[in-house]
């Protein structure tokens, strides 16, 4: 539900911003896509390094995955990690494996793991 009304959100919020003068649309339109740490659902570093352990079996240390079945975390972007976690979780994108882990966490925490992961340098 949470999804549904943030997409309605979104496209009024467009919406409007396509209707504005082309200078005032180019000052207000980044900050319709901006969904990382500066988004609603503040991304916490140290939370997302708090829950990160749960995911080291499969994507590595820092998300330096050794695995080539499982990816790579490290300096993704955290839009992407985000929206690919909620993804998971919320049923849009099906994976047997990846669906389990995320069920569990809260935006906040997906949040946070997606700005921890996009933080760290890969090896």
């Amino acid at each position: 539900m949470f999804s549904l009304l943030r997409n309605l959100a979104l496209s009024a919020m467009i919406a409007v911003g396509l209707s504005l003068p082309a200078a005032q649309a180019a000052e207000w339109l980044p900050t319709v896509f901006t969904f990382g740490a500066s988004s609603a659902v503040a991304a916490d570093i140290a939370k997302g390094e708090e829950l990160a352990p749960r995911c080291v079996a499969c994507h590595g240390a820092g998300g330096n995955s050794t695995i080539p079945k499982y990816p790579r975390l490290c300096g993704q972007h955290e839009e992407y990690l985000l929206k690919s976690m909620l993804a998971f979780r919320d049923g849009q994108r099906d994976d047997p494996e990846m669906a389990p882990q995320v069920m569990i966490y809260e935006d906040e925490d997906l949040a946070g793991l997606a700005a921890y992961f996009a933080a760290q340098k890969c090896e």
